[in-house]
């Protein structure tokens, strides 16, 4: 556990009441690999000081900042709990939101009208075939899912598509 403590103290840094994770910037929010895990900071310190993680749930920031690593500012929620948070302490949030879900809205639609009958169709047929082979139905696991994204991949660098 000390060993832990000490990692954790070399990779981060005090700013007002958080606990900011500086170690490892692979991602925006930073890397953590300590005694055989790697995976976003918050959500490997949980594990390691409170414990497991059920499956659904995410560890969320009561601070709004995704770099920290404090357990005074951490909790365990939903997606649905974390909008609903961080709507409930930005208040401007809501309305930049609807906005966003509005433009998103008009630029799929100008998108969508440019194209022809013809476009469509293949745009349609390519997104399918681009699902089945990212999420094939056969696959039981990540790794066999991976694999066959390999396989795409690979396929269509050497075919020149």
């Amino acid at each position: 556990m000390r060993d832990l403590q000490a990692y954790i103290k070399s990779h981060t840094k005090k700013i007002g009441r958080c606990l900011i994770w500086i170690g490892g910037t692979v991602s925006p929010v930073g890397w953590f690999h300590y005694n055989g895990r790697t995976g976003t900071p918050s959500r490997q310190v949980w594990i390691h000081l409170v414990g497991h993680i059920p499956k659904g749930l995410l560890v969320l920031h009561k601070c709004d900042n995704p770099r920290c690593v404090n357990l005074k500012h951490l909790y365990l929620g939903t997606s649905k709990d974390n909008r609903r948070d961080f709507m409930e302490r930005n208040p401007k949030a809501k309305t930049l939101m609807k906005q966003l879900h509005k433009r998103g809205k008009i630029a799929i639609k100008n998108f969508w009208d440019g194209l022809s009958k013809t476009e469509r169709e293949e745009f349609i047929k390519r997104r399918n075939k681009i699902q089945t082979l990212k999420y094939p139905k056969g696959c039981q696991s990540r790794k066999q899912q991976g694999e066959k994204m390999k396989e795409f991949w690979r396929a269509r660098t050497t075919h020149g598509q």
